[in-house]
């Protein structure tokens, strides 16, 4: 055969073997390439062709051996020279490729492709520094900028750079939404305590990839770590729609749930998790708590069993046990939860609070109030130390100086605490109060020997100055619920003084009195609180404290805040008595102005709120309606108020009773109002 005839042999031969290798038919390929260099055995084009075969059929040594061969022919062409580094790669021979696709680059450094995937292979080497100069070049060169991109944000990430990092990856998708340039910028995100765009980051990787359920639950948990609860369920609803069967989900949506005070549902939602996950711990607590919440205590306390024989060392739950005890009136089986969860992590304030409650009840007060002390300590209270300059007062024992005296909690609390100033006026003790504003007028008047100041920020000047001398300084603060931890130390010491103590103004109290029908004994009466933790249970309907008082020889007379009007006008019209509601009193804004009204009625029947101790201050008869489990402050099992020496105590038998409550209340209120009527009824 002619020489010249040879090339194009080959050439036909490594044409039949492209276009079976084109068609997937790698044997007839493989055969052609191999004629072909047969034929011309110096084809460069044939040896990289065969060893690209190679390379696919998933042989890489021939596949080397036939790129060297292609590379030793053409050594100046920069597809065959990446070609042979692809082969020194799939052999883990790193370096060499590495080496291989420098050279590539030497040859021609506009390639991006190539630098692409030198930043690729020294990244897989964790040679991040190397890997990041490579990839900045594919880059600047216009290669795939999407691709390139997002691998530069994880090199970046790598060398501790989250900055770039970041605007790596939200450069991976301005061409288009990619989900792992998403997920990890949202990681990032989060990272840097920026909640919000990390939930935004996840959104979109959740719409580029609607059948990804984990993104739905990553975004499910973001949307609920922002308070979102609403979204949240949205996210974890759909993700159980596809997989029902996730115990995980299912609690996840119990929380959410649980954080819109949805109770019920959420109830549901731990109980579905704990019918695919009996040990559930998680479900378990959080069904625990849906229980407590909904008022289902012995079905809570049982959830909290459950989770405790399966995590019995979970602080946080034996807390929450001794909380759903201490509603069920148990203090001590509370006080012995709470102690073993302080055994487990002595800091949870809300435990030692928990204990405050029950040893007060109990009458256990040394205890109690210096559990109580820890107050400060629990966020769900939101109360807040004032920014006093002075240190806390020690107590009586004190060396010289005033005692600047703040109201902390509510106006019921203020008027409770204030009452046993007065014992340390007498000890000569010079005192300030800081009180709500509303009360202001009011215990100015009873306070003699009190600087009694409005409460304001920054506190007023007469309370803080530090530079005065003498008597006029006020040297020590004082929290008023600590007054009680230096003044009653044990039940006994509630005889040394306290009780009625509030003086009304007389010019108003004349002024009712006129007001006042005539004729019957004046009765006024309180039936809500919006106490947003106890006010369902603590509060009565007006249309039964109406109708257990409806008497012609009474007048009842509204001391309810709030606007009353619709309340009083059902009771009437369903032929219950018409409450006497005093014109032009605010009983939420003037304080003063509702200790008058007191003042000039006969009695007073209330549920438990400031009505209470207002009226006790005055030192009225009163009558306090108590749920089954009530504050610490009336203790447990007395009808006497160790605070109010006018006040009386009726509390329900049992949980939600309030018919036997107030039918004590109306027989002990008409024997108090009309003794010898009631002497002849016997």
């Amino acid at each position: 055969m002619a020489a010249a005839t040879v090339p194009t042999e080959a050439r036909d031969w490594l044409e039949a073997g492209l276009a079976q290798h084109r068609r997937g038919n790698l044997a007839s390929a493989r055969h052609a390439y191999e004629q072909a260099l047969q034929k011309d055995p110096r084809s460069a084009n044939g040896w990289h062709l065969l060893g690209l075969l190679h390379r696919q059929a998933g042989d890489p040594t021939a596949a080397l051996t036939a790129f060297d061969r292609a590379v030793a022919l053409a050594p100046r062409r920069v597809d065959m020279v990446v070609s042979r580094a692809r082969a020194l790669m799939g052999l883990g021979r790193t370096e060499d490729a590495v080496a291989g696709l420098r050279r590539a680059l030497a040859l021609d450094p506009g390639q991006a492709a190539v630098w692409a995937e030198l930043g690729q292979v020294l990244a897989d080497a964790d040679r991040w520094a190397d890997s990041r100069t490579a990839l900045e070049r594919a880059l600047a060169l216009g290669g795939a900028a999407s691709a390139v991109s997002g691998l530069l944000g994880l090199v970046c990430e790598r060398l501790g750079d989250p900055v770039a990092a970041m605007a790596h990856y939200e450069a991976a998708t301005a061409d288009g939404d990619t989900v792992p340039p998403l997920l990890r910028l949202a990681k990032l995100r989060q990272e840097r305590g920026e909640p919000i765009a990390a939930a935004d980051c996840l959104a979109r990787a959740a719409l580029c990839a609607p059948d990804r359920l984990d993104i739905r639950r990553h975004l499910g948990a973001a949307r609920s770590a922002l308070g979102d609860a609403v979204a949240a369920e949205a996210c974890f609803r759909s993700v159980l729609a596809r997989d029902p069967g996730c115990a995980e989900d299912w609690t996840n949506l119990g929380v959410v749930l649980a954080a819109q005070a949805r109770w019920t549902d959420a109830a549901e939602a731990f109980t579905a998790a704990l019918h695919r996950v009996p040990a559930h711990a998680s479900a378990a607590f959080g069904l625990g708590n849906a229980l407590r919440q909904s008022g289902d205590l012995p079905a809570a306390a049982a959830a909290f069993d459950r989770a405790l024989s399966l995590t019995p060392r979970d602080a946080r739950c034996w807390s929450a046990l001794g909380v759903t005890r201490l509603e069920q009136g148990d203090e001590a089986a509370a006080i012995d939860c709470f102690d073993r969860a302080l055994a487990l992590d002595a800091e949870m304030a809300e435990a030692v609070w928990g204990r405050a409650q029950a040893r007060l009840r109990q009458g256990d007060l040394v205890a109690g109030w210096r559990d109580y002390a820890h107050r400060w300590r629990v966020e769900a209270l939101g109360w807040v130390r004032r920014p006093w300059p002075q240190p806390p007062w020690p107590g009586p024992a004190a060396g010289p100086g005033g005692v600047v005296v703040w109201g902390e909690q509510g106006i019921g609390d203020e008027l409770l605490f204030a009452s046993l100033m007065p014992e340390l006026v007498v000890r000569g003790i010079p005192l300030a109060l800081e009180c709500d504003p509303r009360l202001h007028g009011l215990l100015q008047r009873s306070l003699p020997g009190v600087a009694v100041v409005g409460r304001r920020d920054p506190p007023a000047p007469l309370l803080t100055d530090q530079t005065q001398t003498g008597a006029a300084r006020f040297c020590w603060q004082c929290p008023a619920a600590d007054l009680a931890a230096h003044l009653r130390a044990d039940l006994a010491a509630f005889g040394s003084g306290g009780g009625a103590y509030l003086v009304p103004d007389a010019q108003r109290v004349a002024g009712f009195r006129q007001q006042f029908p005539t004729g019957r004994r004046l009765v006024g009466v309180s039936w809500f609180t919006r106490n947003p933790k106890a006010g369902l249970a603590r509060s009565v309907s007006l249309s039964a404290l109406a109708g257990a008082l409806d008497d012609p020889r009474l007048c009842l007379v509204s001391l309810q805040y709030g606007d009353t009007a619709a309340e009083r006008s059902a009771v009437r019209h369903a032929g219950g008595p018409d409450l006497f509601s005093p014109p032009d009193l605010d009983p939420w804004q003037d304080l003063d102005g509702l200790a008058a009204a007191m003042a000039a009625l006969d009695a007073v029947v209330s549920i438990d709120n400031a009505t209470v101790h207002l009226a006790g201050g005055l030192g009225i008869p009163t009558w306090v309606l108590l749920p089954r489990v009530a504050e610490w402050r009336w203790l447990t099992g007395r009808t006497d108020c160790v605070w109010w020496p006018s006040v009386r105590l009726v509390r329900q038998a049992s949980a939600g009773d309030w018919t036997s409550v107030l039918s004590c209340v109306r027989r002990q209120l008409v024997a108090h109002l009309f003794p010898v009527a009631a002497a002849e009824a016997v």
